[in-house]
């Protein structure tokens, strides 16, 4: 049954509906307690516990049918045009609630297994420990949530769009889905919004089982889709294009998705309601099922098991605070669906064939890039299924009647090898059989999901899509279809990437499939012809590489389509098959024209002369004679600085990113005697490298590069520069004192390559520096201490900035009444004894 939710211009007519509603509500309700109070009679419920089975809301029955694919559950479907529903409740105290945590203090973030939960009273995984004795709240309910909704989308925009909204009474949310995954925004009163992404790249026209749960006291957001956690992404902006996050960074404006959720924050609801919304956007089109809302956080279980479905569920979750149902208020062009639970747990699979397919290996690899698998052994052989196989006119019917691989082959290793020996099993006409698993079959099926979202890299995306959905028919074969009226078909032995709306086409040459990083050919002069405004980058009669992939923008896509994670790119260990991940490796690339002699110009905002940050470690000194007169000094000097100029790539966290020095500008420094002024030193620079730090909440991921770069600007990402350096400076010692003395060695380090463009600035706060060896005795003195201030020299025209390093030294009395005057005193002993010596006595010697 449908209804629509529309405008009435009859009070009698939306009464007449709304009663419906409310008939139709109530009788699903009687069909939940009758089912409840079956469960309980039965032994299946213990007593007092309050739990619904299959999911909540009007589909909570299911789970206790013989025939659960029968019931139904409400449902609504939003857009195109401006939809939303939303319900507006009284705030209610806070429960203890079966299978919830209520409260996040002192707790941990793991949920709670269902055996623990049992020693808890009966109650799985309760906490509550905001609730004061007598029942009484003495503090508004903590923002931690889990909200569940199956969810298919049947149009999306080019920016991201508002899903789902609550807004609690000191706390919102706001869920946002786009193209690229699923966004999330919190706002406590009193505090910095917390931001997360996830890559969940849900498929068009298939039903998705999404769970969002967040934890307020550690800050943790988790995402479940059918069961399946996904990854926290770093990206913020999750339904840009590069050009327009450019555009928004510059201006301010949000340039698509949810403007509420950047709006000031407001104070406590005066009226004590919370409102919870769906949709309130146009341009999408999406189906909501079986949407239910908790305030606390479930277990682990329950997150993934959550669907209620056959085969992947668990059938018990715990009570929500809010389902959707008809009961509520809907604006624009809403209607309320109820959709069977077989249509929401139904599967996507289809069969798909790849040609030609290869050996095993192979073939099994192109599966799994696609984001399935070969065909299962133990499949049965439908005449669908065979007739599929066999490809039209049995031209995928190759000797011996064989047409695709089955699972469970053998794959091989990298120390082990597969043999012409080795067996691997293949669906023929005659049925299940084994062929030599180096066979080249002509065709092969791969069991993949339809709807699939890929990314192409490598265009600019004014003549392409970039979100491409994989489409299979009932013969088999394939279409990559985008959004925006640009395809990816098959075309004889090759491929086309066509767009309608330009009428441009490229062509992918002999290839069994668009996956992975491949040339695509095309005519620079047929692009110039159309007038565009500017050139397409990178385009020439020679090709382009693209880059079809279903890889997460935190993995790498090899050439031949497989993903390994992004930081495994260029680390110097292979790990993709074809070993692209370790080709065309660089950290810094920069822009035409670069000149290393001159120094990089101001960043936005900021003045001449601009900060040159240093910081300098002293690793050791010789010994220090007053006979001598020098300090001979081991030093480290890292130098900090900023190039918008260039661009890093594929900085990995939490590592140094080295790159050589010779690519960019460096500053050349001037070791110089005393305090700024004083002779030029000879010194011995043993050791010199630049690197750099990953910053990836900063890093850009632009669709634009094949290679999918992490791509960090100079302008918020420093270069550092260290320098190991061996120098000998001259002391001018104070004598007046000796050997009581205290004296003061200065060597100072001059900029000379940035006059009046850069000064000068500690990295730290204070002048004290490390002096990072045990042995402070130098012979004739001892090191105090090592400090270090900030100065400026005027020679001329050039304003030569400099850093001073002065070695406090502490002349060692006893060493020189030792070893000076108690020789001496021995000595005046020993020619005074002689006065009294007779020269008789030299007889007896």
């Amino acid at each position: 049954m449908v209804t629509t939710t529309t405008p009435s211009t009859g009070e009698g007519a939306g009464g007449r509906r709304r009663g419906l509603r409310r008939e139709k509500t109530a009788v699903k309700w009687c069909l939940f307690l009758v089912a409840t109070l079956a469960g309980v009679v039965g032994g299946q419920d213990a007593p007092g516990s309050s739990t619904t089975t299959g999911g909540g809301g009007g589909g909570g029955a299911r789970g206790m049918m013989d025939n659960p694919s029968d019931l139904t559950t409400p449902g609504v479907l939003l857009g195109p045009g401006y939809s939303r529903l939303c319900k507006t409740t009284l705030s209610p105290p806070i429960q203890n609630t079966p299978g919830l945590r209520t409260t996040t203090t002192g707790e941990g973030f793991s949920s709670v297994d269902d055996s623990e939960a049992k020693s808890t009273n009966g109650n799985i995984g309760r906490h509550n420990i905001n609730k004061q004795p007598g029942g009484s709240s003495s503090s508004p309910p903590s923002p931690s949530f889990t909200v569940c909704a199956f969810i298919r989308i049947h149009k999306l925009p080019s920016n991201s769009i508002p899903l789902f909204s609550y807004t609690g009474l000191t706390w919102r949310v706001s869920v946002e889905v786009s193209r690229l995954g699923v966004g999330v925004q919190v706002v406590d009163v009193g505090e910095e919004p917390q931001q997360y992404f996830f890559e969940a790249r849900l498929p068009l026209e298939s039903w998705r089982h999404l769970c969002l749960s967040y934890h307020h006291t550690h800050r943790q957001m988790s995402c479940y889709v059918d069961g399946t956690p996904e990854a926290l992404s770093s990206r913020v902006l999750s339904g840009l294009t590069e050009e327009e996050e450019e555009e928004e960074k510059e201006t301010g404006e949000a340039s698509g998705g949810n403007t509420d959720i950047s709006a000031p924050w407001r104070s406590l609801n005066s009226d004590r309601t919370e409102r919870t919304c769906v949709g309130g956007s146009t341009g999408g089109k999406i189906n909501l099922a079986r949407l239910m809302l908790w305030r606390g956080n479930v277990n682990t279980k329950m997150l993934i098991h959550g669907s209620g479905c056959e085969g992947r569920g668990d059938r018990v979750t715990p009570s929500p605070l809010l389902v959707l149902d008809d009961q509520w208020e809907s604006e624009g062009e809403t209607a309320m669906l109820d959709f069977s639970t077989r249509e929401l747990c139904g599967g996507d699979d289809v069969w798909m064939v790849v040609t030609p397919a290869g050996i095993y290996t192979q073939h099994r690899t192109v599966c799994q890039v696609l984001g399935g698998d070969l065909l299962p052994s133990g499949v049965q052989a439908s005449p669908d299924l065979l007739r599929v196989a066999r490809g039209d006119s049995d031209s995928c019917v190759g000797l011996g009647g064989l047409m695709t691989w089955m699972s469970g082959g053998r794959t091989g290793t990298e120390r082990v090898k597969v043999t012409a020996e080795d067996e691997c099993p293949v669906l023929g006409t005659g049925g299940l059989m084994n062929a030599a698993c180096v066979r080249q079959l002509q065709c092969s099926m791969c069991v993949v999901n339809n709807g699939t979202a890929f990314l192409l890299y490598g265009h600019d995306g004014r003549l392409f899509d970039h979100t491409y959905y994989l489409n299979v028919d009932e013969a088999g074969i394939a279409t990559f279809e985008g959004m925006g009226g640009s395809n990816i078909m098959r075309k004889d032995s090759g491929w086309v990437l066509l767009s309608r709306l330009h009428q441009q086409q490229w062509v992918l040459v002999e290839a069994a499939l668009p996956i992975g990083r491949q040339k695509w050919m095309t005519d620079n002069s047929e692009l110039n012809e159309k007038k565009l405004k500017k050139p397409v980058e990178g385009v020439s009669v020679d090709g382009k590489f693209l880059t079809l992939t279903a890889c997460r923008t935190t993995e790498f896509a090899c050439d031949n389509g497989q993903c390994v994670p992004h930081t495994a790119r260029c680390d110097e260990i292979t790990h993709c098959n074809d070993r692209s991940d370790e080709a065309d490796c660089q950290v810094v690339q920069r822009v035409g024209g670069y000149d290393p002699y001159y120094p990089p110009p101001p960043r936005p905002n900021e003045v001449v002369p601009m900060d040159l940050t240093y910081r300098v470690d002293v690793y050791s000194m010789d010994d220090v004679t007053t006979e001598g007169g020098q300090a001979t000094m081991n030093v480290g000097m890292t130098l900090t600085w900023y190039d918008p100029r260039i661009t890093f790539i594929d900085l990995k966290p939490k590592v140094k990113n080295y790159f050589s020095c010779d690519l960019i500008w460096t500053p050349s420094v001037r070791a110089v005697s005393g305090h700024g002024e004083g002779t030029v030193l000879e010194t011995t620079d043993y050791d010199k490298f630049c690197f750099a730090f990953a910053n990836d909440h900063t890093a850009r991921r632009p669709l634009s590069d094949p290679f999918m770069g992490h791509q960090a600007k100079g302008k918020s990402h420093s270069i550092e520069n260290y320098v190991g350096v061996f120098a000998s400076v001259p002391c001018h010692f104070q004598l007046q004192m000796y050997p009581f003395d205290f004296q003061l060695c200065n060597i100072s380090f001059m900029i000379m390559n940035a006059p009046w463009t850069r000064v000068f600035r500690r990295d730290q706060k204070g002048s004290t520096v490390p002096y990072l060896n045990s042995r402070r005795v130098l012979l004739e003195y001892v090191l105090e201490d090592v400090t270090t201030e900030v100065g400026s020299f005027l020679q001329g025209t050039d304003n030569n900035t400099y850093f001073a390093l002065t070695f406090h030294l502490r002349r060692l009395y006893g060493y020189h009444v030792t070893n000076s005057f108690f020789p001496s005193l021995l000595m005046f002993l020993i020619s005074f004894a002689t006065f009294y010596f007779q020269a008789s006595w030299l007889h007896y010697f």
